[in-house]
């Protein structure tokens, strides 16, 4: 079984790559929400989840619409 924060880490990843290969990534936080939460899974520190949901939130927020 794949716990939510796996799927929510997961697709941070997926939007963060498909927003800069698109040039919708609006700026680097959620690359950088994505970084933290990595390192802290990495080296036992806490993972703030709602730091990376928030910021994958504003990247659909601030990231230019399709007509």
């Amino acid at each position: 079984m794949i716990a939510d924060t796996d799927r929510l880490l997961e697709d941070a990843r997926l939007v963060a790559e498909q927003a800069s290969r698109t040039g919708q990534l609006p700026d680097a936080l959620l690359p950088k929400a994505i970084a933290a939460v990595e390192h802290a899974r990495e080296t036992g520190g806490h993972a703030d989840y709602a730091a990376l949901l928030s910021a994958l939130n504003a990247t659909f927020a601030r990231s230019p619409r399709s007509p």
